[in-house]
This record gives structure tokens, C-alpha cells and sequence, in this order.
């Protein structure tokens, strides 16, 4: 093991990149949050989650202002670099959460599925809306083994002025989203 000013060099890589870690990590658990939890509670972890990283890219921002003046270029490329990928990395991470939130709890789904011979088996994951004010917003995960699911790409309005689209998550698992709003 090298180790060099009381630190191991396999773990200075790791600090050069832990605000982008940060990010993506918690972007990633906000997202599998509001997966898991919508509506309020999930709004809530993602507004504290867009807070911490505004901070965190403020302070960055600073970070590479000061070895701007004081002419640290190595650090200034460092804070730049980190300041160009942090919107990507949160993009990437935000639609990870309903597979994080799918492959926690698999194996209930998987007994689930297991207990029910009516395909295709719909399993609530909970209304979207903020407040009663937002209407009717649910999430949906579908599990259809039988290959009759369809992605439904632009929102479909039923006869009762129900708009619903769906789009495939892995496998045979959908989530569809069903709003009272006008398509």
C-alpha cells in the first residue's frame, strides 16, 4: 500500500471526484426517494436535495473564482470540470430512482406476481400530486408476461377524460401514468 502524507494514493482519486459523487449519489437516492414516496414527501426530499447542491455548486463556483485570481490552474480546471458535468451527472441520475426503487423491492413484486394468474398484475407506486389542487396523478408499475402491453409513447384520453401513458422500465415491467388532466 503507497502511502504518502498520511494518505493512501487509491483514495485521492476518490476525493478529486467526491463532489461529483456527492451529486450523483444524491441525486440518485432523491430520485429512488420520490420513486418510493411521491407526491409531498418525495417533493420535499428533492427540494432539500436541489438546495444541498445548489450549495455545493455555489461553493464551487467560489472555489474556482479563487484559483482564477490566485492563478492555481490545475484547480481552477478541477472546479471547472466539476461545474460542466454536475448538470449532466443529476440528469443521468434523476429517472434512475424507479429502477433503484424496482430492484430493492423485486423479490415482494416477484411473490406477488407469483400469487396472481391475471396478467397484466398492476402494482400502485402512488399519487404524484403535490396537493389535492394537482388533481389525480398516479404512478402505476404493470408486470405483463404475456407480451400484450403496449408503450403508450403520446398520452391516450378515455372516455371519462382520463389521460394515461405508459412507457417500458425493464423486462417485462411498464410505468404508466394516469392524470385527470386534459392531454
Amino acid at each position: 500500500m503507497n502511502i504518502t502524507n498520511g494518505y493512501v494514493l487509491a483514495f485521492t482519486a476518490i476525493r478529486r471526484v467526491r463532489t461529483v459523487l456527492f451529486l450523483f449519489g444524491g441525486w440518485l437516492a432523491g430520485s429512488t426517494l420520490w420513486s418510493a414516496f411521491p407526491g409531498p414527501y418525495g417533493a420535499l426530499f428533492l427540494i432539500i436535495l436541489s438546495l444541498v447542491t445548489v450549495i455545493s455548486l455555489i461553493l464551487a463556483l467560489c472555489q474556482a473564482g479563487s484559483a482564477l485570481f490566485a492563478k492555481r490552474w490545475q484547480l481552477f480546471g478541477k472546479r471547472l470540470i466539476l461545474l460542466v458535468f454536475a448538470v449532466p451527472i443529476m440528469l443521468i441520475s434523476l429517472p434512475l430512482g424507479d429502477y433503484v426503487h424496482l430492484a430493492f423491492l423485486y423479490p415482494y413484486y416477484r411473490e406477488k406476481i407469483a400469487q396472481t394468474s391475471k396478467r397484466p398484475v398492476r402494482f400502485k407506486w402512488g399519487d404524484q400530486a403535490l396537493s389535492v389542487l394537482d388533481g389525480y396523478q398516479m404512478q402505476i408499475l404493470l408486470y405483463d408476461d404475456t407480451g400484450a402491453t403496449t408503450i403508450i409513447a403520446k398520452p391516450v384520453q378515455d372516455k371519462y377524460q382520463i389521460c394515461t401513458y405508459r412507457y417500458h422500465l425493464i423486462g417485462n415491467f411498464y410505468i404508466e401514468h394516469v392524470t385527470d388532466d386534459p392531454c
